[in-house]
């Protein structure tokens, strides 16, 4: 018997049996067909009519390099795994279309903004990319949007940000497990 609500019981022997309930998303969730399991059912961003198609690569600590597209899961979620470094390029180049970004470091903190393609962060020094932010320059950035998300540890999906918001924490030592990023029109 239990004298009070604030004990713990533990009762041995069979318990009966209760429903299986499925959760609605996989527990482990990684990012793209590329790592060999299904994508995840769409959420609530969906491909915008005017979308450009973007290349990311990231750099997954214990499986390196990994390629994604637009709005894949770009990283692993729910494996604690870190994502290392990161790059993002449009798949076609656009005249006045220019993308940057920047991340945030573990023990470096903050790098400059840099451009489309260019490999921001490190590879096996289990150095973790807090953060991330990412925008559109030149003379067509008026025209279009760039979005994105990060996943992170023990806290989750963050919000859509845009435009060069700053997407992750500082100081609170936690990494960015995934990202996805997509740019469309406006």
């Amino acid at each position: 018997p239990v004298s009070s609500a604030k004990n713990d019981a533990l009762i041995w022997g069979a318990a009966p049996q209760a429903p299986v309930v499925k959760p609605s998303e996989p527990l482990i969730t990684f990012g793209a067909k590329s790592l060999g399991l299904p994508e995840p059912a769409p959420q609530a961003v969906s491909q915008a009519q005017g979308a450009i198609a973007l290349k990311v690569s990231v750099h997954i600590q214990g499986l390196g390099d990994r390629e994604f597209g637009s709005q894949e899961w770009a990283g692993t979620r729910g494996q604690s795994k870190g994502i290392e470094g990161f790059s993002i390029a449009l798949a076609s180049p656009i005249p006045g279309l220019k993308l940057e970004y920047m991340a945030h470091l573990a023990g470096v903190g903050d790098t400059p903004w840099i451009d489309a393609g260019q490999y921001v962060g490190t590879r096996n020094e289990n150095r973790r990319v807090e953060g991330f932010a990412v925008r559109l320059v030149g003379a067509e950035s008026v025209k279009y949007d760039v979005c994105y998300v990060g996943h992170i540890q023990d806290m989750g999906d963050t919000p859509i940000l845009s435009d060069g918001k700053y997407c992750g924490t500082r100081g609170k030592a936690l990494r960015v497990e995934a990202m996805k990023a997509w740019i469309q029109a406006k």
